[in-house]
């Protein structure tokens, strides 16, 4: 179940960026801003598609870019969210 959380997120990532991105590329130390070229309209997009895709709703104080441009930071409030 877990795994499948990952590759929606990463399918979410894949259909935002405007840069390639290989799946080695994807730790949770990943920078969406600084290592992907997403900027806060995309962030913003992201953080939709996820609540749709997962039916979920990020609380205001995850809706921060410094939260939300860490890879790592998004899979964690994905599965946190799931787990409710």
């Amino acid at each position: 179940m877990k795994l499948r959380r990952e590759e929606k997120i990463r399918e979410v990532l894949f259909a935002l960026s405007k840069s390639e991105i290989k799946l080695g590329m994807l730790e949770d130390s990943l920078d969406l801003v600084n290592d992907l070229g997403f900027d806060s309209i995309l962030i913003v997009q992201m953080v939709v598609e996820l609540e749709e895709v997962f039916d979920i709703e990020f609380e205001d104080d995850e809706l921060d870019m410094k939260i939300l441009s860490n890879y790592g930071n998004i899979k964690k409030i994905v599965f946190e969210k799931q787990k409710i």
